[in-house]
């Protein structure tokens, strides 16, 4: 074999050991990565089972707390309890003409839902107030449909409300809704809600806040009764204004917030301050407030018109009542001194010791009289010397 024949034979040589090199490793390679395709689908055979296992855990402990707070799993009773919880909440609310009918159940072989309607004439507070309970209790239930529409001329809301409520057949028995409160409402309280809808009130104009006037004498007479009357409109008519007494000269005065009526029988000579706040039932409510001065002073003592002297029987004429006759009311002065009583309408004179006057108008538990020229209030009570001077229209206070 020549040096020619020689290196062809080793060049054969090394091509076929490269061959069988490449072949070789081809094989193991295949073989290796037949074997990480194979480990590849049981690790993933693995995740699906654990994913499975963790949706049927997710599950389990959805369905624990669907049972917690499903109806009871007796169809009937869930439904009148239900309704029952429903309408307790309603009246609550304070609608108008509520109505709530339960319609036909549907079952599933798994659970019960049942359909409520809500029907009801309420402001949009009162709608807030319900929707707050509803979502506050945390059952399985939703408000499918909700439907407010305006009424003219009216603050109040055509109300109409459809809501879905499931009982779970597996849910443990029970003889009555459970307690416990939901965790799914945003805000922590009810005022904020308020805040929210109600402060951006689509259905009307801002709110305006009320005229607040306050009548009668800021000089009063020590150990004398006296009244004064706080008065407010509010451009809105159908808004209703309440007061409320902010500052008052004694806690033993009497002040009525519906018609905001002050009453007080001054003690000590002095300057006081009166503060009365005038607000309407709109929110956000816009109260308006006034402040004034009393002035407590010595009675004046003065002779009376007609030169009367002598004893005199109205320091010792009382009150006793205001009564209804034929469809009239009627005053009764109590005479102490002769046992008598007198009994007067809107229009008759009278003359009792140094008082002398012309009935002029009866309230339920007072009177006016006009007296030289002056008007003079009379409470339920009390005596006829000690009548309040009243101021007159046009006069200014």
């Amino acid at each position: 074999m020549n040096q020619r024949e020689r290196m062809l034979a080793i060049a054969v040589g090394c091509l076929a050991v490269v061959l069988v090199l490449w072949f070789g490793w081809a094989y193991v390679d295949g073989q290796f990565r037949t074997r990480r395709q194979k480990i590849a689908a049981l690790d993933g055979e693995v995740a699906g089972f654990r994913r499975k296992v963790m949706q049927s855990q997710i599950a389990t402990r959805k369905l624990v707390e669907y049972e917690a707070r499903s109806l009871p799993p007796d169809p009937e009773l869930a439904k009148s309890l239900y309704q029952d919880w429903l309408l307790t909440e309603i009246k609550t609310v304070g609608f108008d003409e509520p109505q709530v009918k339960a319609n036909v159940s549907q079952d599933n072989k798994l659970f019960v839902t049942h359909t409520f309607g809500i029907s009801a004439k309420g402001t949009l507070r009162q709608v807030v107030d319900l929707l707050h309970a509803i979502y506050s209790a945390d059952y399985l239930h939703r408000i499918k449909t909700l439907l407010i529409k305006p009424i003219e001329n009216s603050k109040q809301f055509d109300i109409t409300i459809d809501i879905d409520a499931v009982s779970l057949n597996s849910a443990p028995a029970a003889n009555a809704l459970h307690t416990q409160k939901s965790q799914r409402l945003a805000l922590k309280t009810k005022g904020e809600y308020y805040q929210a809808i109600l402060g951006r009130n689509l259905f009307g104009p801002p709110n305006q806040p009320p005229k607040l006037s306050i009548s009668g004498s800021k000089d009063l007479q020590i150990n004398r009764p006296a009244s004064l009357s706080a008065t407010a409109t509010d451009p809105d008519p159908q808004d209703k204004v309440q007061y409320r007494l902010i500052a008052s000269p004694d806690p033993a005065a009497k002040f009525d917030e519906k018609t905001g009526k002050f009453s007080w029988t001054p003690k000590t000579l002095g300057k006081y301050k009166l503060v009365i706040e005038a607000f309407d039932d709109v929110f956000p409510s816009k109260p308006s407030r006034q402040e004034i001065a009393l002035n407590v002073v010595e009675p004046k003592v003065e002779e009376p018109a007609t030169g009367f002297r002598g004893f005199d029987q109205a320091k010792f004429t009382v009150l006793s009542g205001v009564i209804e006759v034929d469809g009239e009311r009627e005053v009764w002065l109590h005479n102490r001194t002769k046992g008598q009583r007198l009994e007067l309408r809107v229009g008759d004179e009278f003359e009792i010791g140094s008082m002398k006057g012309r009935i002029e108008s009866i309230g339920l538990t007072d009177f006016t009289f006009l007296s030289d020229g002056k008007l003079h209030r009379l409470e339920k009570g009390s005596i006829l010397y000690d009548s309040v001077e009243e101021p007159q229209a046009g006069e200014t206070e």
